[in-house]
């Protein structure tokens, strides 16, 4: 149980979805009579939207540092006479079938 507090404690995506892991485990060693599986239950029902919003700040935020990445390189060709470029000037679509098309724009 230590091991859960610390999980749920740091509020990382990482570590709520291995708390989360921890909680199913648990719930499915202890018998279905046992009084601790109704607070195992809430917990674990309290835990799933923590997961989604640590889930979804830490994607935007490796987007951004990604982001950040690509305009630092888009930022060279400016050596090459080529400038404005960033990477707004390139747009996914959603091909509709698991993948995805790239645009450019300006």
């Amino acid at each position: 149980m230590t091991k859960l507090c610390l999980h749920t404690s740091l509020n990382t995506w990482t570590s709520l979805s291995a708390a989360q892991e921890d909680y199913t485990k648990i719930l499915e060693l202890l018998p279905e009579s046992s009084p601790q599986t109704v607070e195992i239950r809430r917990c674990l029902q309290s835990l799933k939207p923590r997961v989604e919003v640590a889930q979804k700040k830490e994607t935007a935020e490796m987007l951004d540092k990604l982001k950040g990445v690509g305009n630092s390189v888009l930022g060279t060709f400016l050596l090459f006479g080529i400038s404005g470029l960033s990477t707004d000037n390139f747009k996914l679509e959603d091909n509709g079938q698991g993948g995805y098309s790239v645009n450019f724009k300006q």
